[in-house]
């Protein structure tokens, strides 16, 4: 570990790699960062883009594995002016000036109407896998296990003929068994990171698309993409808030159980009332024992075994050991300019307090407040140091 000084500050940085831009002369007071200017397009729930919204953006925020939201809010001449452009279902994309990626999503309620104004709510693009269902009888079992990557893959493009995908990153996953009906194409995703922890996925606008907002399914395996070498993040030069925090819960036993987990006496190959049990003696011996019961209530049959072992091994991956979150504001300065970062990539974070950190840590979270120019990231450590 090479340690290096610039005259006012000392930080830690490994050995290679090049090194940061010295710090600025003076400090960046972040409430008078200068703002951004930003296009709000509008598409028909087709895609078909119909006009450019105006209005103040008050917040953005990108999420992975789950959903981001943004807010609008319209002086009321403009809503009665452009009301057909906000119409529940619309689709939206959202391009900055400053480099951070294009913001994708559809407006919903709820809408409130005060005296002047309007305030719209905006939802990523991954809110629409609440809308859609799976098929009366989606099964992945035997000889059609696969990677859950592609089993999200089939899963919503059968219910989104528009979706483009973007699988490269997740390449390599186990073969797993499960199980869909009639469910909402959210609860199949939250299902399948239940068997595979480490899948991950994320909605973006689609490239090249044109006069249209589509959108692209990207699904990965741990990080997305390794922006360690281009984008740190040093406490008191481009990170100035800083806070961290070691979360649960923490199982160290599960057990899984299929629907008919009370059966005494199941045909060979099933689990039956002690259901399937894994656990991890090192969290044990660190944290005692903690235990864990599921019920998987659509599961029965042969394959009840291998989907509940499934599903217990993924519990312990996840929920083994504390998780370390963390989350700081960030300048768009050189070497972690807002263009280098994005949900799901992987950047170095140099930070003395409250923790002594100098690790690369994967983006989980964005928030950006136009009007401040200020950039809030949260980030996920798989590294171990949350132990």
């Amino acid at each position: 570990m090479t340690r290096r000084s610039t005259g006012l500050w000392v930080y830690n940085r490994p050995d290679g790699g090049a090194q940061p831009a010295p710090p600025p002369a003076v400090f960046h007071d972040p409430t008078r960062l200068p703002s951004v200017d930003y296009v709000i397009y509008v598409a028909d729930p087709t895609g078909q883009v119909i006009g450019e919204l105006t209005g103040a953006l008050e917040s953005v925020t990108w999420a992975i594995d789950g959903y981001g939201m943004a807010t609008i809010v319209i002086a009321l001449p403009a809503v009665l002016a452009s009301g057909h452009l906000l119409r529940f279902g619309n689709r939206v994309a959202i391009e900055f000036d400053n480099g951070l990626p294009v913001w994708g999503g559809v407006i919903d309620v709820p809408r409130e109407t005060a005296a002047g104004s309007v305030r719209v709510q905006l939802y990523e693009a991954a809110y629409l896998l609440g809308w859609r269902l799976t098929g009366a009888n989606d099964t992945y079992l035997d000889a059609d296990a696969r990677p859950a990557a592609d089993i999200l893959v089939n899963l919503v493009g059968a219910a989104f003929r528009d979706m483009s995908f973007h699988v490269g990153a997740a390449r390599g996953g186990p073969p797993v068994q499960t199980e869909f009906h009639y469910m909402t194409l959210k609860a199949a995703a939250e299902q399948l990171r239940s068997i595979d922890a480490d899948l991950h996925y994320f909605f973006r606008p689609r490239q090249g698309a044109g006069r249209r907002v589509d959108f692209e399914l990207v699904v990965y395996r741990e990080q997305y993409r390794d922006d360690t070498r281009r984008a740190v993040l040093i406490q008191g030069y481009n990170l100035v808030e800083w806070t961290a925090l070691e979360q649960g819960p923490i199982y160290n036993e599960v057990r899984v159980a299929p629907a008919d987990f009370l059966n005494s006496d199941p045909p060979a190959g099933q689990a039956g009332a002690a259901g399937v049990v894994a656990g991890d003696i090192g969290s044990q011996q660190r944290y005692g024992l903690r235990q864990s019961f599921v019920v998987l209530p659509e599961t029965t049959g042969a394959t009840a075994g291998e989907q509940a072992g499934a599903r217990a091994a993924g519990d312990i991956q996840a929920y083994s050991r504390p998780r370390l979150r963390v989350q700081g504001t960030c300048l768009d300065m050189s070497p972690g300019r807002f263009r280098d970062l994005g949900i799901g990539s992987g950047v170095r974070i140099e930070a003395a307090v409250p923790l002594m950190l100098s690790e690369a840590l994967t983006i989980i979270g964005m928030e950006f407040h136009p009007a401040t120019g200020r950039l809030s990231l949260v980030f996920d450590d798989n590294s171990g140091i949350g132990e």
